[in-house]
């Protein structure tokens, strides 16, 4: 079988950063994250490097907020 990018369509991650650590719904509520940035880097983060190291093209955002990164914006407009 051909994968998606030998026909041509572009696969993407999704989403970061991801929704594991928060208890609200992003459909009704801003769920926010408060893990630290030690975590993020060294839980949240790996999985993702991957896919971007091994030819990832895009990956969706979260409608998340993350205050050890951006304390004003959610990650989607961080």
């Amino acid at each position: 079988a051909l994968t998606l990018e030998e026909n041509g369509v572009a696969a993407g991650g999704k989403h970061f950063p991801g929704y594991g650590a928060v208890t609200e719904d992003a459909h009704y509520d801003l769920p926010t994250s408060n893990d630290s940035l030690e975590v993020w880097e060294n839980v949240h983060l790996p999985p993702f490097t991957k896919l971007i190291e091994g030819g990832m093209q895009f990956i969706m955002t979260a409608h998340i907020m993350c205050p050890a990164f951006d304390s004003v914006n959610q990650a989607t407009l961080s």
